[in-house]
């Protein structure tokens, strides 16, 4: 029997759920391809009304406000329907009663909530809303409050080439060489991904294991498992799926926790693209930030902690929380290992791999991280055009094809630009300061939502700053 909403937690429900609908999103559908601003919730809440309009119906079957051209009025009647441009002062005036860490995470969600939805009425043209500027976006999602500026990629695009020359692969162009070194190593045939990642996995999870859960020591809920290194991490499935007219898009992950036997699930599917070409080493990385110790034990551990609320039932993109997540995942190594030294050394070993090409790998990640941060700064704010931010892709950041495809759409979305895509540059370099202050146990158990409190990119802050 699902079980029932109440007050502010109802709110935020509709609120979540009626933002999601007017960007198509469904958060019950079974692939995450079909997800947008909602994620699967991880308990069995009743179904919000927003979610059984017949309007929101629609919205989901056309793509939402982007498949529905001419329908403003229709449009504005839905969100009056469920109040989606009030919801948020209500919830923020419950929310002054939390504690402190909860009451701010709260309040950080349903501004961006609130900009999802004003960004959503303004894209469908209905009277009287206009486009939040690209800053309150950005801010909104990554609680950035210095300047918005580009990331300068200098000293990446040097340790790059540097790396490079040391494995035999030099160009007169960074590009060039980023080629030879994908071309030498070979593209993995799609039909043997699925082993792959089997393989990959079995010693991706005993590694984590050992090297970051057995040190998190914390309380779980329920009497299944008494420690997170107890667990068996068995949920994670992975399927392919084709999608030969969108080779940049790698694929999805999705979280759906869930019960099977009266024990925890644990599920999580991640629907790879079998279009996407793929080398072994970036397999690695992709199984490193996608699994364990990425999103899918991001996602467990908050799954089977203990004393979280509501909301940490309901993951939401283009918010604070999926900085962090991407912030985490972006970590995944620092979170394993005490220096990168070690790091690159244990790996190479562990996939007989030779190091400098991991280092290789993980220089081309941030320089990706960069061109996702900058693109929709130079597009949205500074309008440069489409074949300027393909160029910058490419030429700059070192991106090979379809990569730069990539780039671009993510960069002229105006969600996925300001409030997702920047997230991962913003999100990677405030969880490896944090690392570095405070340790990596540490903030590991404060970043997984194991010190009490579901975080977000400002409270996992907070909360490893107060305990100094």
């Amino acid at each position: 029997m699902k079980e029932k909403l109440r007050g502010w937690e109802q709110n935020l429900a509709t609120l979540v759920i009626g933002a999601d609908s007017l960007w198509g999103g469904d958060y019950q559908a079974p692939s995450g391809k079909d997800h947008f601003v909602a994620e699967p919730w991880t308990r069995e809440w009743e179904t919000p009304k927003v979610y059984e309009d017949s309007f929101a119906a629609e919205l989901r079957a056309q793509g939402g406000v982007l498949g529905l051209d001419g329908r403003q009025a229709e449009i504005q009647d839905f969100a009056a329907r469920h109040d989606l441009t009030g919801l948020a002062a209500k919830i923020r005036r419950k929310a002054i009663s939390l504690p402190r860490h909860r009451a701010y995470f709260i309040n950080n969600l349903v501004n961006s909530l609130s900009l999802i939805v004003l960004t959503g009425l303004a894209q469908a043209k209905v009277r009287s809303y206009s486009f939040p500027s690209f800053e309150d976006r950005y801010r909104a999602a990554t609680l950035y409050q210095g300047s918005i500026q580009l990331v300068d990629v200098k000293e990446e695009r040097k340790n790059l080439e540097n790396l490079l020359s040391r494995a035999g692969y030099k160009n007169r162009s960074l590009l060039g060489a980023v080629q030879e070194w994908e071309t030498a190593h070979g593209r993995l045939d799609p039909e043997q991904i699925p082993q792959k990642v089997t393989e990959i996995l079995s010693k991706v999870i005993p590694l984590t294991k050992e090297q970051l859960i057995r040190h998190l020591d914390v309380q779980l809920k329920g009497d299944i498992w008494k420690r997170l290194v107890d667990v068996p991490y068995n949920g994670f499935e992975f399927e392919m799926f084709s999608m030969p007219s969108r080779p940049e898009m790698t694929g999805s992950q999705a979280y759906f926790g869930g019960n099977k036997n009266q024990r925890p699930a644990l599920r999580g599917l991640f629907e790879y693209n079998k279009d996407y070409p793929m080398t072994y080493l970036g397999l690695i990385a992709l199984c490193l930030h996608e699994v364990m110790p990425g999103h899918y034990f991001h996602s467990v551990a908050t799954d089977l902690a203990s004393n979280l609320g509501f909301e940490a039932t309901i993951p939401t993109m283009c918010s604070p929380q999926v900085a962090l997540w991407e912030g985490v995942a972006q970590n995944s190594i620092g979170f394993l290992f005490d220096t990168e030294d070690e790091a690159y050394a244990t790996l190479a070993k562990l996939f007989e791999v030779k190091e400098i090409d991991l280092r290789i790998q993980y220089a081309l990640d941030k320089l990706m991280d960069a061109a996702k941060h900058n693109a929709p700064i130079m597009h949205q704010r500074e309008g440069m055009s489409e074949k300027k931010i393909r160029e910058y892709a490419s030429k700059t950041c070192a991106l090979t094809d379809p990569l730069p495809t990539k780039i671009w759409g993510w960069a002229k979305h105006p969600l996925i630009g300001p409030m997702y895509a920047c997230s991962y540059e913003q999100g990677r370099r405030v969880v490896t300061g944090m690392i570095k202050q405070h340790g990596r146990i540490p903030a590991a158990i404060a970043a997984y939502n194991l010190s009490g409190s579901i975080v977000d990119i400002e409270t996992f802050q907070n909360i490893l700053n107060s305990s100094e």
